[in-house]
């Protein structure tokens, strides 16, 4: 998919309705690549599309990985690629080496449909199986300007347990804390300061998305537990030395995370 060879590849999007598959589509089109798309279909016609597709692109939810690999495995010929844009990377990975024979690279986007192009956003890549489209893919993504980061479907569904599933779990904790005490996100935000004001347009920004994403993340990141456990224990700590008045114990726990925060 570099420069040369952009006219000669023909890629697919299963799952082209959806809203980062119609932006994947929207602007691979844009850049001139031949791109076809396919949504929900008959299983002898989304196996026919993937065979006529050099490179097929999965922007499919995670639930669906196993299905939808079974279907198209057989047609995709050992020079194709194979790469999806799920969230979390081991599942999908080694489903897809599974039910292929072609060349794999698992990929995630690490942006929403809002972006207005691959320009200075993380792409998370975890090459799987393969040898001469690693190569393309990186080119094409770094000609348009992305920030590319390279690991294992491992390393990289442990950082998401981390940077996502306790994201969306803290803010969804902050939620329905808001909600409970009657605060009003929309028209109480204007009177707290500029700090809570922040928190509360990450939190509305974060529910622009779809609830079932997030619990699809929490619930199929097997790192997802131990991060979030932790965080319960912690929270825990800090909400014991408050409800007994315990100063110092209160004070040793922020300054632990004061030096944290100021450590190299």
């Amino acid at each position: 998919m570099d420069s040369t060879q952009v006219c000669e590849t023909t890629v697919g999007i299963i799952g082209s309705k959806g809203r980062m598959g119609a932006w994947l589509l929207r602007h691979l089109a844009q850049k001139g690549i031949y791109v076809k798309g396919k949504d929900k279909c008959a299983t002898d016609e989304l196996a026919d599309f993937a065979g006529s597709c050099d490179v097929i692109i999965l922007a499919v939810p995670v639930t669906s990985f196993d299905e939808v690999t079974r279907v198209i495995g057989t047609k995709l010929t050992q020079n194709s690629l194979l790469i999806d844009i799920a969230s979390l990377k081991e599942g999908p990975v080694e489903q897809m080496l599974k039910n292929t024979g072609c060349e794999v690279i698992g990929a995630h986007p690490m942006f929403g449909p809002s972006a207005q192009s691959f320009k200075n956003q993380i792409c998370y890549i975890c090459p799987a199986r393969t040898d001469s489209w690693l190569p393309r893919i990186e080119g094409f993504l770094t000609k348009l300007g992305a920030r590319i980061c390279i690991m294992s479907p491992q390393d990289h569904d442990r950082l998401m347990a981390t940077v996502q599933t306790l994201r969306h779990i803290i803010m969804t904790s902050m939620g329905l804390a808001l909600k409970q005490a009657n605060f009003s996100i929309h028209t109480d935000s204007d009177i707290t300061g500029e700090w809570f004001n922040n928190l509360a347009r990450m939190l509305i920004h974060q529910f622009d998305q779809p609830s079932e994403l997030y619990a699809d993340l929490a619930l199929n990141n097997k790192h997802a537990i131990d991060i979030l456990q932790q965080f319960r224990s912690l929270n825990n700590e800090v909400i014991e030395a408050i409800s007994t008045g315990n100063k110092p114990a209160l004070v040793g726990l922020m300054e632990m995370v004061r030096a944290y925060t100021r450590s190299g």
